[in-house]
């Protein structure tokens, strides 16, 4: 997550939303258009856990980043804060996709289908903020 300082600061996160806001609007226009692949119980319980995996291994970077540039936890409390904002994105796409698709398959089925897709995406994405330092 790096240095928090500095006039570089504000246009690094103008591009981080950006880059937020057309990934939203591929996945949308993605899985407006499209179903996501079938996923059983065990596939979502896999990608749960490469989600976890992930999270747990970049909050162990965060921690390290935080004591190196004597922050305290603001790194760690960043990355939480994220991660809890992330998980009702998760739910809101689990509505618009089970009212987008209904029919198409169970209810049950078609969650199944979306959270497996977007955590594992999620995870790619924690492991990519480990990658990028």
């Amino acid at each position: 997550l790096g240095n928090y300082g500095g006039t570089i600061y504000p246009s690094q996160v103008l591009a981080g939303q950006q880059d937020q806001t057309e990934a939203f609007l591929a996945t949308l226009e993605k899985y407006a258009g499209h179903r996501a692949p079938a996923a059983t119980p065990a596939d979502f319980e896999s990608a749960d856990h490469a989600l976890n995996a992930a999270y747990q291994k970049q909050m162990i970077q965060v921690k390290a980043d935080d004591k190196e540039d004597n922050r305290t936890t603001a790194g760690q409390d960043s990355l939480r804060d994220a991660q809890r904002a992330w998980i009702p994105y998760r739910e809101a796409w689990k509505s618009f996709y089970r009212l987008r698709w209904k029919g198409a398959a169970t209810p049950e089925a078609l969650d199944r289908e979306i959270a497996t897709v977007l955590s594992t995406t999620r995870a790619q994405e924690l492991s990519k903020l480990g990658a990028e330092e």
